[in-house]
């Protein structure tokens, strides 16, 4: 047995996302311990090429389908060939059912973590073979389970995970002071006096960029000015959802105030010289983003989804909506928009919070403390 801990963290895929930077967080904490890491990700990407400029190993095992069990002897040969002490396991629900049956197989502890809810199929038999499988792996095969929000934990006991085996441990984000690049201003043609209002997140119908987008058109039609920044990739329709999202703006006669930026690896950057974050999402589990620009300074108008509403103190750090609900966003958005004090009244508030709360840390140090509940060291130093 290696004289370290070796971990293995199965991620959901190669993509940089929310989910795969809390775990980048932990990774780099582990390797600053003197550990060692493996990651399998079930596809290449940006994020792989992160870990491999960190030293990091990656395999490319197919988590993906839960039904593929030989996925799982692969994995449990791959745990016994490094010496793997912890799997922890970053993936959805196909790739936490493949991680925790390899982990029984091979006979070390597993730690599932659970960054949000997972929909569970709309076929009947599926969904009944999916209920059976967390049923039975949160209680056979797992020795802990991680949520990053007390609302994600509920609804999986509700689900049927065995609520004994369950911590939360809420996402943490890096603190830094807060970062003026005029630069970017420039880049993008934005006035010194023009407010800016960014959204961060995947492209997607679920993360909202559409309602942000009528609300946009409605506080035009107000006189309200500003400039929307929205960041993130199409990942999940190959930019069809972007060029749906171009011809709305085309159609509201927004289009010369939102600028679609894609992928930036400058955010810290953009959140300096924004002035609002806004995420209508229709569901979440705990968005990195809000913590994010919660630590930069900046108020947080969202959906009470998920955990958000353990972070977004509403009329303290933030403004809670009812999804889906324009007219709200709208009223939200104005509020803000039209009052820098308040405006600065609640991001200070924020990056107090996110300081005391939310750093990177604190959770590490929370997920380290499970790791040894798990046995981790007792069984990494044994001969």
């Amino acid at each position: 047995m290696s004289a370290n801990p070796k971990i293995l963290y199965p991620i959901i895929d190669g993509q940089v996302t929310g989910g795969n930077i809390v775990c980048l967080h932990l990774i780099e904490a582990a390797l600053n311990q003197g550990w060692d890491v493996l990651v399998n990700s079930p596809s290449e990407g940006r994020f792989c090429d992160i870990l491999r400029e960190k030293g990091v190993t990656v395999y490319h095992l197919d988590t993906t389908r839960s039904f593929n069990w030989l996925s799982a002897v692969k994995m449990a040969q791959l745990i016994k060939k490094e010496e793997v002490s912890l799997v922890h396991a970053h993936a959805p629900f196909a790739g936490s059912i493949i991680s925790a049956l390899a982990g029984k197989l091979a006979g070390v502890p597993v730690i599932i973590h659970a960054h949000l809810q997972d929909a569970l199929s709309s076929n009947s038999l599926i969904r009944s073979y999916q209920n059976m499988m967390n049923y039975w792996t949160s209680r056979k095969c797992c020795n802990a389970m991680i949520a990053v929000s007390y609302q994600v934990k509920d609804a999986l006991i509700t689900e049927g995970f065995d609520s004994r085996k369950f911590y939360v441990v809420h996402n943490g984000t890096l603190v830094n002071n807060r970062e003026i690049d005029s630069n970017i201003r420039n880049e993008l043609n934005i006035p010194e006096d023009i407010p800016v209002v960014i959204h961060i997140g995947r492209l997607c119908k679920s993360k909202g960029q559409h309602l942000l987008l009528q609300a946009a058109a409605n506080l035009q039609q107000l006189g309200q000015e500003a400039v929307y920044l929205i960041v993130g990739k199409d990942l999940e329709q190959n930019g069809a959802y972007l060029d749906y999202l171009k011809d709305m703006a085309q159609e509201l006669g927004i289009n010369n105030s939102v600028h679609f930026l894609g992928h930036r690896s400058d955010i810290p950057q953009l959140l300096a010289l924004s002035d609002l974050l806004v995420l209508p999402s229709y569901t979440e589990g705990l968005p990195l983003v809000i913590l994010e620009a919660m630590a930069a300074g900046l108020p947080v108008i969202a959906t009470p989804v998920g955990g958000i509403p353990e972070v977004v103190i509403h009329q303290e750090t933030g403004l809670l909506v009812p999804v889906g609900d324009v007219q709200a966003l709208v009223n939200a958005m104005l509020k803000l928009l039209q009052n820098p004090d308040l405006r600065n009244e609640m991001g200070n508030k924020g990056s107090e919070m996110v300081r005391k709360d939310f750093s990177v840390e604190k959770m590490c140090d929370e997920v380290f403390d499970i790791y040894e509940k798990v046995g981790l060291f007792c069984n990494s130093y044994t001969n």
